[in-house]
């Protein structure tokens, strides 16, 4: 039986964007013996605990929880993150 060549463009379209979304998937998991930072940079402490980096840069200009300021580079104690997320739990 032929398909329409509608449906052999939505059977493409649709392997495609399965794959990269595995690809996408993928690559958020942890990799295999690779060291976790304690220290985060701001970037990466907004993606741990799930806020933009605008949003994460507005509570530390709130003080919310202690940073490390080495000349323009910030870090943030991901401990320190975890109790600031458990004390602000619904």
């Amino acid at each position: 039986m032929v398909q329409p060549e509608g449906q052999d463009f939505m059977s493409a379209f649709a392997q495609e964007f399965a794959e990269k979304c595995v690809n996408v998937l993928l690559a958020r998991l942890p990799k295999p013996n690779v060291v976790q930072p304690r220290y985060l940079t701001v970037d990466q402490a907004a993606v741990y605990i799930s806020h933009t980096k605008r949003s994460f840069e507005y509570l530390i200009s709130k003080s919310l929880f202690p940073v490390i300021r080495r000349d323009r580079l910030i870090l943030i104690d991901r401990e320190d993150l975890d109790k600031f997320m458990t004390r602000h739990k619904g």
